[in-house]
């Protein structure tokens, strides 16, 4: 998360105080391991406001710019190599970072992750 929240601040998405709130959610989250949800949507509380197709722009440009930097190349042939004898490829994550998509780099057909609270914009609840 806060790679994602350090380059929101960099676009000029969230202000550099919204690290403050990233703070507040961690310790929130280790007083509180039974609400990492809550913790979570601390941290991510600069996007409450934003338009879907903001929030899929950043999360699109995020996925390029960073995400795809970390990938092993391995993997990623190795999912190609899945994808090609006809399995489906489903990427599940307990994060509420950006999601891929299917048209992404990645090859899969889904990409699962955790919802936020029903307070934030609609499309933090990621799933493709």
């Amino acid at each position: 998360m806060v790679p994602y929240l350090l380059y929101c601040i960099r676009r000029g998405v969230a202000p550099w105080t919204q690290l403050f709130r990233a703070v507040r959610g961690y310790v929130h989250q280790r007083l509180h391991p039974e609400e990492i949800a809550a913790a979570k949507t601390i941290a991510l509380s600069f996007l409450r406001g934003q338009t879907r197709q903001r929030m899929d722009d950043l999360a699109r440009d995020f996925f390029r710019d960073v995400l795809t930097k970390r990938f092993y190349q391995e993997g990623v042939a190795e999912l190609q190599r899945l994808r090609q004898e006809g399995y489906t490829v489903v990427v599940i994550s307990a994060s509420v970072e950006p999601k891929p998509t299917p048209r992404g780099p990645l090859p899969m057909e889904r990409f699962i992750s955790m919802r936020t609270s029903s307070h934030m914009a609609p499309s933090s609840i990621n799933t493709a």
